[in-house]
């Protein structure tokens, strides 16, 4: 019970100092497997420099996204560091993040790759209640190249909807 009252009285003291933002969404993969996955999101920040810590699930379809959402084994988690650009009651976003692992069963999270991440755009809008639309890709770091980071030829786009505390 004292780890849930000091959780809440944390949770409360960080929203009182930082926009606090939990959302859910949706998204189709463009590239790579096509696949749709559904996924949760908690964002820190409204302005300027935030942080937006996403879990991502792939699934066979939407419609049978219960069942499947019963048996999963491991979901992605994106820790983005944002970009963030007011623009009235809308933002415009941009960020990084390593592309995590973490295994249900065994309880470990692990770097799916260290030389790949995940980069992304997009806009909120709404006060409290926002709607996004995000553009994502898998970036590649290649010190080999000429460029040294290039996309892997993989993007998502993505839809949801979030509440703003």
């Amino acid at each position: 019970m004292k780890r849930v009252l000091v959780t809440v009285i944390l949770l409360l003291a960080v929203s009182a100092i930082f926009a606090l933002e939990i959302g859910v969404v949706g998204g189709m993969e463009i590239g790579g497997r096509n696949r749709p996955f559904l996924g949760a999101k908690l964002g820190i920040g409204d302005s300027g420099i935030g942080i937006s810590v996403e879990g991502f699930v792939p699934i066979t379809a939407f419609e049978t996204a219960t069942e499947e959402l019963q048996n999963v084994r491991f979901v992605e988690v994106d820790p983005f560091l944002l970009l963030i650009l007011p623009l009235g009651s809308s933002r415009l976003y941009a960020g990084v993040a390593p592309i995590l692992v973490y295994d249900i069963e065994a309880g470990k999270v692990g770097l799916f790759s260290d030389r790949i991440f995940h980069a992304k755009v997009g806009l909120s809008m709404g006060e409290s209640l926002r709607i996004f639309v995000e553009g994502m890709t898998a970036v590649a770091y290649t010190p080999e190249s000429e460029t040294m980071v290039q996309s892997t030829g993989i993007f998502s786009a993505h839809l949801g909807l979030s509440l703003a505390f």
